[in-house]
């Protein structure tokens, strides 16, 4: 038996990251891969010979304020590049709309919750404290774009390649049964 996470808000995003996966079918087939703040899944999609990554959470908890000023994201076709550390409810709520946590969960977090275009960001007193990117989760296939400041602005699924271009050499890659959190 695991021992709950301390961390506020962990359960919450393990819960929709699980979630996200469970529309998805053969997770006996997933891939994992890790690298400090990130967890990525991903399966061999439309024939691909490799995993092409389709989910990427990242815990902002984790993820220092230079690496924050690295990463940057497209939240929509009229959006402009936004940094992760330049991502507030104010900018991000001109283009998301805020997310409810399920009603099964009542025990969320405070915070602020925006959800759309593949995109779910969470904020705790204005500050980002997870992304998750999803290119085929709610029941259909979107394209969430994200990159590096003056790099290429990449749209998920991402190949392993892509993935440590943008995050460094993976501290572990694996396959699972099951997906748990």
């Amino acid at each position: 038996m695991r021992a709950k996470s301390s961390l506020p808000g962990t359960v919450v995003a393990r819960s929709l990251v699980l979630g996200l996966l469970c529309l998805l079918t053969a997770c006996a087939s997933v891939t994992r891969l890790e690298k400090g703040a990130l967890v990525a899944h991903g399966e061999p999609l439309d024939g691909a010979a490799e995993p092409l990554y389709y989910i990427l959470a990242l815990d902002l908890r984790q993820l220092g304020e230079v690496e924050r000023q690295r990463l940057v994201v497209k939240l929509a076709a009229e959006a402009e590049l936004l940094t992760l550390s330049a991502l507030t409810p104010e900018r991000v709520s001109g283009y998301l709309p805020r997310a409810q946590p399920p009603v099964i969960r009542r025990d969320a977090p405070a915070g602020e919750a925006y959800s759309g275009g593949g995109f779910y960001l969470r904020f705790e007193a204005g500050r980002l404290q997870f992304l998750g990117l999803c290119s085929h989760c709610a029941g259909g296939r979107q394209s969430p774009l994200i990159g590096r400041v003056g790099g290429e602005l990449l749209g998920l699924p991402l190949t392993g390649t892509q993935l440590e271009a943008l995050f460094g050499a993976p501290d572990r890659v694996y396959r699972v049964n099951e997906v748990r959190y």
